[in-house]
């Protein structure tokens, strides 16, 4: 346990964006399913489709990358189609996944930068904490949000100094074992399919 204080964060890191509007051909919106990805033809942003069968906007690229590790997954369907899922209405924001980055509002009156926990969770993280887990380079980590995409989530208590986000994978710097943290405990994946469904 306690080489598990050495621990490295995993993030999915994207080594080349491409244009999105190019993605894919297109489809009919019953070839969409709940779990998808989709976009509208001749626009660029994704919509992540419920089980609700509404749409989830995938606010930026930083937040799209913490869940995807490319462009793929998306699903081209006309903008008919689009609207055919609450009026093209999207329901709310797909919020970062646990555990890769941090967040901060993009606003000039707050400068509290947040961890990322299941459930869309937030919790605040000092500066000296930042740089225990995540190292000097901790900025670099962080992803501004807007505040209507910051009303996605839901502020809790700090983050305990030393302790990883809830949902954060994690693996030691001796071997090639990675690790999910649950709050209490480090749960070892046990495979590269387990691992793969986490990423999802």
């Amino acid at each position: 346990m306690q080489k598990l204080r050495k621990v490295i964060s995993i993030s999915v890191m994207a080594l080349t964006v491409f244009v999105m509007s190019g993605l894919g051909s297109l489809a009919s919106a019953a070839s969409a399913q709940p779990g998808d990805l989709v976009k509208a033809a001749g626009n660029k942003t994704v919509y992540y489709l419920g089980s609700d069968s509404r749409l989830y906007n995938i606010p930026n690229e930083d937040t799209y990358f913490s869940w995807y590790k490319d462009w793929s997954g998306v699903i081209t369907i006309s903008v008919t189609d689009l609207n055919s899922y609450g009026n093209g209405i999207p329901a709310g924001f797909v919020t970062m996944r646990p555990g890769t980055r941090l967040i901060q509002r993009d606003v000039t009156t707050d400068n509290t930068v947040y961890a990322v926990e299941t459930n869309g969770i937030l919790r605040p993280i000092t500066t000296a904490n930042a740089i225990a887990l995540y190292g000097s380079t901790w900025a670099s980590k962080v992803t501004k949000v807007s505040d209507q995409n910051f009303l996605s989530y839901t502020v809790s208590t700090s983050l305990p100094t030393g302790q990883y986000p809830i949902g954060t994978l994690l693996k030691t710097t001796a071997g090639p074992d990675v690790f999910y943290f649950d709050g209490t405990n480090y749960r070892r994946i046990a495979n590269e399919a387990a691992f793969n469904a986490n990423r999802r």
